[in-house]
């Protein structure tokens, strides 16, 4: 998930707090909806944690954070993630999304993701899709992305994979 991915869902979770009866009624749904934003923040503080302890004092860059899948259509999946780009004085220059089809045993796929994607905007990034060179993904399969980001001094850390799922025909 992206950062504003995370403040979308706390926002939805807080717009459903909101509307719930002000009774013992809604206690349970209440508990139920604050442990799905306390997992939201945890998950994302700990995220950040981890790349800052990880990068302090390297000059690599960040890896590329919240990593979010959708599925577009049957052969077809958008990835998106924050653009974490690290140090200054070495910029990102791109990111490494790689794909398994083997449950995230092997990532023999790799997509070189030029960063910035639009060279005119070098602020500009995700969303990349993947149709497999235009070929098209598997319908009603599965499939795992990671990536990473590079710069001139070399790769970061991986990225936490994520499991995503084309429509069936």
């Amino acid at each position: 998930m992206s950062i504003d991915g995370d403040l979308n869902a706390l926002q939805r979770y807080e717009n459903l707090l909101e509307g719930l009866p002000h009774d013992q009624s809604a206690i349970p749904q209440t508990a139920e909806f604050m442990r799905s934003i306390l997992a939201i923040m945890n998950t994302t503080l700990w995220d950040i944690f981890g790349v800052m302890s990880d990068v302090l004092g390297k000059d690599l860059p960040f890896p590329p954070m919240f990593l979010e899948a959708k599925t577009i259509s049957t052969t077809w999946i958008q990835l998106d993630w924050t653009s974490a780009v690290g140090p200054t004085g070495h910029l990102l220059t791109e990111h490494l999304v790689s794909r398994s089809d083997d449950g995230g045993a092997t990532y023999p796929n790799e997509f070189h993701v030029a960063y910035p994607l639009d060279p005119m905007d070098p602020d500009s990034g995700p969303p990349w899709t993947d149709n497999d060179g235009g070929g098209g993904l598997t319908p009603d399969t599965n499939y795992w992305y990671k990536a990473v980001g590079t710069n001139d001094q070399g790769d970061s850390k991986e990225c936490k994979p994520i499991l995503v799922h084309t429509l069936a025909v």
